[in-house]
C-alpha cells in the first residue's frame, strides 16, 4: 500500500468529515452515477463517455448482425433510433471538452457509416 503524502490536519480532517451521526464511517468512491450520468471524483465525465461508448458500439454490432440490409435508409434510420439516444443522453450535463472524449464519441458513427453500402470509399467528412 502507498503511503499518503498529505499532511496530518487534512488526514484528521478528513476522518471527522468521514464520520456519520452514529460513528460509521463514510467511504469515499471514485465515481458516483445519478440519472444514469457517472461523475468521477475529478469533475471529469471520461467514464461515462467510455461507458456509453462501449453501449453504443455494442448497439451498432447488434444492428449489423441482425438486419443484411446495408442501405443508407435502413442503416440511418436504426441508427437514429437506437444509437443516438445512447450517445445523446444528458449531453448538455456531460458536454465533452477533451479531445480524446470527442474522438470516442466520433468513433462510434464513423464505424457505423463505413459500413454503409455505397459509403466504404469516401472519407469520414464526405459521408
Amino acid at each position: 500500500m502507498k503511503r499518503c503524502h498529505r499532511s496530518r490536519s487534512f488526514m484528521i480532517f478528513y476522518m471527522i468529515m468521514s464520520l456519520t451521526g452514529n460513528g460509521n464511517f463514510i467511504l469515499p468512491i471514485p465515481n458516483v452515477k445519478d440519472l444514469g450520468v457517472i461523475l468521477s471524483v475529478d469533475s471529469t465525465f471520461t467514464r461515462h463517455i467510455s461507458e456509453i461508448t462501449m453501449r453504443a458500439r455494442m448497439m451498432v454490432g447488434w444492428i449489423f448482425n441482425a438486419f443484411k440490409s446495408r442501405s443508407p435508409e435502413v442503416i440511418l434510420t436504426l441508427y437514429k433510433a437506437l444509437v443516438r439516444p445512447i450517445l445523446e443522453y444528458c449531453c448538455l450535463v456531460w458536454s465533452p471538452k477533451c479531445i480524446g472524449d470527442i474522438q470516442a464519441l466520433e468513433a462510434v458513427q464513423r464505424t457505423l457509416t463505413s459500413k454503409i453500402q455505397g459509403m466504404a470509399g469516401l472519407t469520414y467528412w464526405e459521408r
